[in-house]
């Protein structure tokens, strides 16, 4: 048996583009490192398990940047990962950012939310 510990919360969704792309959407809050993340796949793939990835928090020199202080580097504000949603062309769930927010207020972990 493998115990999994999750240090973040998990919002996970499928959502089409304007341009008509299927993408999988796995975004939350990491506490442990104190900020938001994107990750975005495609999953109009025709080979199977060939997700392949289309962005990512962790991956954006935005948030790579060594003159973000602390929990800032290499993650995303809130204000940030919205400007990302919409830099990916995904509309996320209505309440999404509500609950991201609380996330980040009451320190959530361990909690996976499919939408």
């Amino acid at each position: 048996m493998t115990l999994q510990l999750l240090t973040m919360t998990k919002h996970l969704f499928t959502s089409t583009t304007a341009t008509g792309e299927r993408r999988y959407v796995d975004t939350g809050y990491d506490w442990m490192c104190g900020h938001f993340f994107l990750l975005v796949t495609d999953t109009d793939r025709e080979e199977p398990d060939a997700d392949l990835m289309v962005y990512f928090t962790a991956h954006d020199p935005r948030f790579l940047d060594r003159n973000r202080k602390g929990s800032a580097f290499g993650g995303a504000t809130l204000d940030e990962l919205k400007t990302c949603f919409e830099e990916q062309g995904i509309t996320p769930p209505e309440g999404l950012f509500e609950k991201l927010r609380d996330d980040e207020l009451l320190q959530r972990s361990h909690e996976i939310t499919h939408w």
